[in-house]
Order: C-alpha cells, then sequence, then structure tokens
C-alpha cells in the first residue's frame, strides 16, 4: 500500500467538479455509447441515474464478511481464494446488465427505424412452402415475408456488433420457437385429426408473440412485428413448421 501511495499521482486539474461530473459523463459517456448501439428514444438523464444506481448496489453486494476468527474455526469453510472469486463475481455488472437500466421515452417502437430503408431479405422460399402447406391464406404469408423482411434489417442495422449479439439471438431464439409451438400444440387440439392447423397457428402466433411476453431481450427495443418476423425467418431457417414436417427441398411452392 505504501508503495502504491507513493506512486500514484492524480492530474486533480483535469477532474471534473462533483457539481458537473453528471453533466460531462452523459455527454463524453453515455451519449457517445447510445450512439453506438444505435438505441433511439433514450431518456439520457434517466439513464445516466438508473446505470448509477447499479453500479453503487454492486459495490455494496459484498456480504457480510464475518470476523477472521470465525473463518479459521469452520472446518466447512470454502477456500479464501473461492471467496474472492464469489465477491468478484458479485461486483461483476455484464453489457446486457447496463443495457437493461436503460430508461426509454415511448413505449411504442417503429418498425423501421428513422434511416432505415425497407428491402427483401435473402432466402423465404422455405417459409412460403411451409405456409401453403399449412393453408395460411395468401395475404397472410405475403405479410409475413414482408416482416421477416423487416426483421432482417432491423437486425442487420441495429446489433451491436459486439459478441454478446450471437448468445443474445440465441436466447431470444429459444424463446420465440417455444411460444410458436405452443401456439401449434393449441391450434392442433382445436382441428379434427389430419385437418391443416396452419391458419389457426398463425392467429395464435400474432396474439402470443409479443415483447411481453418474453424473457429475453436484445441490445436494442423491438416490437411485436420483429418478433413475429424473427419468427418467420426461423420457419424459414427450418425451426418449426405450420404442418407436420416434409422435405421443403423437394416441395413445390404454390
Amino acid at each position: 500500500m505504501a508503495a502504491f501511495m507513493a506512486a500514484l499521482e492524480i492530474q486533480y486539474k483535469d477532474v471534473p467538479s462533483h457539481r458537473h461530473i453528471t453533466d460531462i459523463n452523459i455527454r463524453q459517456l453515455l451519449e457517445p455509447a447510445i450512439e453506438d448501439l444505435q438505441l433511439e428514444h433514450v431518456d439520457v438523464n434517466a439513464s445516466y441515474k438508473r446505470i448509477i444506481e447499479r453500479v453503487e448496489q454492486a459495490n455494496r453486494s459484498e456480504g457480510e464478511r464475518g470476523q477472521l476468527a470465525a473463518y479459521v474455526a469452520d472446518s466447512s469453510r470454502v477456500r479464501y481464494d473461492t471467496q474472492i472469486l464469489r465477491r468478484v463475481a458479485s461486483r461483476t455488472l455484464y453489457r446486457q446488465t447496463i443495457l437493461d437500466e436503460f430508461v426509454y421515452r415511448q413505449a411504442s417502437v417503429p418498425t423501421y427505424g428513422r434511416g432505415q430503408s425497407p428491402m427483401i431479405a435473402p432466402g423465404g422460399s422455405a417459409l412460403r412452402k411451409k405456409m401453403a402447406r399449412g393453408q395460411v391464406p395468401s395475404d397472410e404469408a405475403a405479410h409475413a415475408e414482408e416482416l421477416r423482411s423487416a426483421w432482417y434489417v432491423t437486425w442487420s442495422q441495429r446489433r451491436s456488433g459486439l459478441a454478446g449479439d450471437a448468445m443474445d439471438l440465441e436466447n431470444l431464439r429459444l424463446e420465440v420457437v417455444d411460444t410458436v409451438f405452443d401456439c401449434r400444440a393449441h391450434a392442433q387440439s382445436e382441428v379434427i385429426d389430419g385437418a391443416a392447423y396452419g391458419q389457426r397457428m398463425n392467429q395464435l402466433i400474432r396474439q402470443r408473440l409479443t415483447p411481453d411476453g418474453v424473457d429475453a431481450s436484445l441490445p436494442f427495443k423491438i416490437n411485436k412485428l420483429h418478433l413475429r418476423g424473427l419468427a418467420y425467418q426461423l420457419c424459414d431457417e427450418c425451426h418449426f413448421y405450420f404442418s407436420a414436417p416434409f422435405d421443403v427441398s423437394a416441395e413445390e411452392a404454390s
């Protein structure tokens, strides 16, 4: 400690005063981060306050240390280095932890944000064949293609580009497919054995697949149309069907 203090040097002239530190941190740190993440409608001041409170909470989460004598006398104690690792883990803030603290000024999220141009997503052949086999009406199938493209544009342009993107998307994929399977089981229970259930299944997907109904989150806000677009993309990738599974490659689109 003495050697550290002897070498420590603080350039106090470059440190903002307590009165100005919030404004400087927001301008120099938070606002550039929001821009890099391509987040929209963020309440900057409220978000900064929540992030600071979350950091303070982590700093206070160490828990009871206990007395050294009690630690030595406890034969069932864990090793001291394991205790240190646990303390570090309890104080560690992950990327998603901070993203969850952002506050947004409006609840509704546009399907296409400002500066985003609609385009047709690659693929789509398998989705069309599956919806046709499930007897989903053609106008609903065309709308599914539009939503799949909306998801493609949103994910391509707004993902952070960081390593956590893949895991965020995988967590969301699991929840979306699980919800879709529930919709399929419900639709199958309402029709006579052997009858097509794809249209009813698609209706249930519209009702149940909403942001409030899933726990997984992305580094940006999405709406129910984005979620359904992701679902249709996953269908195109053969994660689920609107009928009994079949050989998509051998099926003619109708």
